[in-house]
């Protein structure tokens, strides 16, 4: 419990609302009736322990104490000399701990329905705002880039071209230079694969007629008769082969 202290008597007024006076009783009930006996069995449990001088327990309790006894000294003092005012049956007169509703000629209750209505209004602007931002964000962004990853995953799948990306570069800005770039990899990557594909068609071309060489001398070395015939088949048979070597050499260099 924080220290407290009473306000001066000679300047505090003895008027106080019912409610008030009702908190102030039941605070001073709590504590002289359930909160003081509790702090009392503490710090004579704590007492009985022992030393006292090193006995946290009961410093604290005893200092606990000292505050209670303080706040219910006061309300002792002060409840008695405090004066709840009766409510009279005037409302035609402002009184103590009256509530009081001014009204002029219904302007309050105009202001309000005017506040009422601004908010209204402004809380629709805004939201009709935000809807049309996101309007506008869905269509200068949010298609776009759906149109481009569609389309990526489409040359991905090896469906489309560096044709098929939309070109968005007059827009001038990223989605424009994104997809830009996905043109020119797209295009890039159809070059690569054109001259990979140019390149198998030449190599298997340099295969087959040395393949084709070897399976007609291979067919003539069946029906060769003397040793020099089969002897020239087996050079061109051996040079083929060096040929193909040659080749793949090359090839894998």
């Amino acid at each position: 419990m924080s220290r407290w202290r009473p306000p001066s008597t000679e300047r505090a007024s003895p008027y106080i609302t019912s409610a008030g006076y009702r908190r102030m009783q039941q605070e001073y009930d709590h504590l002289w009736r359930e909160r003081r006996p509790a702090v009392v069995r503490a710090l004579a449990a704590a007492a009985a322990e022992g030393d006292r001088s090193e006995n946290a327990e009961y410093q604290y309790r005893k200092k606990e104490l000292g505050e209670i006894d303080r706040r219910v000294r006061y309300l002792q003092r002060r409840l008695p000399a405090l004066r709840v005012p009766p409510f009279p049956d005037d409302r035609s007169r402002i009184h103590f701990a009256a509530c009081v509703r001014i009204s002029v000629d219904g302007d309050v209750e105009r202001e309000l329905r005017a506040v009422r209505s601004d908010i209204l209004a402004l809380a629709l602007l805004s939201f009709g705002l935000t809807v049309l931002m996101s309007l506008y964000l869905a269509g200068t962004i949010a298609r776009p880039v759906r149109k481009l990853a569609l389309a990526a995953e489409k040359v991905g799948r090896g469906h489309g071209k560096a044709g098929s990306i939309p070109d968005f570069a007059s827009r001038g800005d990223e989605i424009g230079e994104l997809s830009r770039a996905l043109i020119d990899m797209t295009r890039t990557l159809e070059n690569r694969m054109m001259a990979t594909e140019r390149f198998a068609a030449d190599v298997a071309h340099e295969i087959k007629n040395p393949l084709t060489s070897i399976n007609s001398a291979i067919e003539s070395l069946a029906i060769a008769r003397d040793d020099k015939s089969k002897a020239k088949l087996m050079d061109i048979i051996h040079n083929d082969v060096r040929r193909m070597d040659r080749l793949i050499r090359n090839t894998s260099a």
